[in-house]
């Protein structure tokens, strides 16, 4: 991978007491995730605070488990026929070992969620997000999240039901398909190959990309460009929200915020 790329990256703002850094990060537990680790911790231990997509300790005790569930107690029984339903619980029962029966009342997209960690490996106690949360909280640093929980939820709630349901019915079609992109991108990630990583992403995000990574990467620039005068900041966001023409690194150094790529450690420092 050329140099130019990493998931990496120090920020040099105006004014600020010192380089900041944004890191691409992968919402899992598998190893592969967690390559470099000794470059990321050098890292976060030159800064002040750390911020990630959210404040964690927020999502732990504010999230809202309604926002998961289908609307006035309906179940996805409810919106599928009765051959429909069946078929895609002996889909995903066999594929993943999902029971779709235990969990017909979330949306298809938490469904499409705790498929996703059903899938991945889990080598590692937590994933990478909350890993360097713990790590800095035991720094005794400042931590913080760049966007709100109830903007997350906003969100989710604004995604047509009906767009989520052919997101489900298209997993259930081709369920090996399903699991092939998650690996793909795991090993794109461990390559640190961002651009394809986010085209990968985007193809994948279909209608919902603007909602999904342009408008959240505006938020997330403006919110970053925001703290970086003020302390030295270590900020991990979904690695798919770096790059492209409408990345957070375009939209800082669009603000005049000068980047530099930090080459990670190899695979070998692999947790």
């Amino acid at each position: 991978m050329s140099a130019k790329f990493s998931l990496l990256w120090e920020l040099s703002a105006r004014e600020a007491p010192g380089p900041s850094f944004l890191f691409g990060t992968m919402h899992i537990r598998d190893r592969r995730a967690f390559h470099g680790m000794a470059t990321v911790q050098a890292c976060v231990n030159t800064c002040q605070a750390l911020a990630l997509e959210i404040d964690l300790d927020e999502g732990n005790t504010g999230s809202d488990p309604s926002a998961l569930r289908l609307p006035d107690q309906t179940s996805l029984r409810d919106y599928l026929s009765a051959q429909g339903y069946s078929r895609l619980q002996k889909i995903l029962l066999k594929a993943f070992d999902f029971n779709l029966n235990y969990f017909s009342f979330l949306t298809p997209m938490a469904l499409m969620e705790f498929i996703s960690e059903q899938i991945m490996q889990k080598d590692h106690h937590l994933f990478l997000d909350a890993f360097l949360w713990e790590y800095a909280t035991a720094r005794g640093m400042a931590t913080l999240g760049i966007e709100s929980l109830e903007s997350q939820q906003q969100l989710l709630a604004r995604i047509p039901l009906d767009m989520q349901l052919k997101m489900l019915k298209g997993l259930g079609r081709n369920p090996e398909h399903y699991r092939a992109l998650l690996n793909h991108l795991v090993r794109l990630y461990e390559e640190g190959d961002l651009p394809n990583l986010y085209r990968v992403s985007r193809k994948s995000a279909g209608g919902l990309r603007k909602w999904m990574l342009y408008d959240r990467n505006a938020v997330m620039a403006d919110r970053l460009a925001s703290l970086l005068p003020h302390q030295r900041i270590f900020c991990g966001v979904g690695a798919a929200h770096l790059w492209g023409g409408k990345g957070i690194l375009r939209l800082l150094k669009q603000k005049g915020v000068k980047i530099r790529p930090i080459p990670l450690n190899s695979s070998a420092e692999k947790r």
